[in-house]
């Protein structure tokens, strides 16, 4: 009687096994660059945030440092997933106020407003004056639009000067 159940426990464990083999995504598919760019993220989007906030006024941020191999991984699953239409990018030159200004000014209003942590879009600096944004394709119209918005909004100093 124990032998029946010992073997039909090793058989269970042995399919379920072979299922988890079978169903894990293909290297370079869609999925695949998917679960590895999240991954890389590590805690998300939302502790970027907070840590380029936090940065911008002096603090330490509150996430480990990467180093070049990770962050490189990182990029190289996100282009893919642009390349395969999964993300799209969309970047916003600013001409008033310094990138870096702009975007915490953005982000706090985004904050503000209710819509940061509830979607996935992530932002970066390009050179001196432009801000990149990286979302989702789907929806990516209505989310970029409320992003570039605030952005607008933030580059224009307080009195339009």
């Amino acid at each position: 009687m124990r032998k029946r159940i010992v073997i039909g426990l090793v058989a269970v464990a042995v399919i379920f096994a072979v299922a988890l083999i079978l169903t894990r995504p293909k290297e370079g598919s869609l999925e695949w660059h998917k679960a590895k760019y999240f991954d890389a993220q590590g805690h998300g989007g939302m502790i970027a945030v907070l840590d380029f906030l936090g940065q911008m006024v002096g603090k330490a941020p509150m996430t480990t440092v990467r180093d070049e191999d990770e962050m490189a991984q990182e990029k190289f699953h996100e282009r893919a997933l642009i390349k395969m239409g999964y993300l799209e990018e969309h970047l916003v030159t600013v001409s008033n106020q310094p990138a870096g200004t702009v975007m915490m000014a953005a982000c706090t209003a985004a904050a503000a407003a209710g819509f940061v942590g509830r979607e996935y879009t992530r932002f970066g600096l390009v050179g001196t004056n432009t801000i990149r944004l990286v979302t989702l394709t789907n929806d990516a119209a209505a989310r970029l639009s409320r992003w570039e918005q605030l952005i607008r909004k933030a580059d224009v100093p307080p009195g339009g000067k």
